[in-house]
C-alpha cells in the first residue's frame, strides 16, 4: 500500500535527479529552466514539511488522514501526478 510519505520520498528523488541534469541554456531575461524547477522544490518541501506529509507515526499525514480515506486517496493521486510531471522532465 503506497503512503504519502513514500510518494513525498518518490518526489524529491525525482527533484534531485532532474537539478543533477545539465544546465539548459535560456533566452537572456527569461527564468531558466534550473531555477523555475528550484522555486518549485522549495515550495513542495515547504508544503509537505508544514503538514508532516513526509513524517511517519503519529505526527505523519498519513495518521491524521487514517479515518478519512478519500482524502489520502486525492493526496497520494496529486502525489503521483507530481511523481509522473517530474520523471517527464
Amino acid at each position: 500500500m503506497d503512503t504519502i510519505s513514500s510518494k513525498v520520498g518518490e518526489c524529491l528523488a525525482l527533484y534531485r535527479r532532474l537539478l543533477a541534469l545539465p544546465a539548459e541554456s535560456n533566452r537572456p531575461g527569461t527564468p531558466s529552466k534550473a531555477s523555475r524547477l528550484i522555486a518549485t522544490r522549495e515550495q513542495f518541501i515547504l508544503w509537505y514539511s508544514n503538514i508532516g506529509a513526509h513524517q511517519k507515526g503519529r505526527g505523519s499525514l498519513d495518521y491524521r488522514l487514517r479515518e478519512a480515506s478519500h482524502l489520502r486517496d486525492l493526496v497520494i493521486e496529486i502525489l503521483d501526478r507530481l511523481s509522473r510531471i517530474l520523471a517527464e522532465g
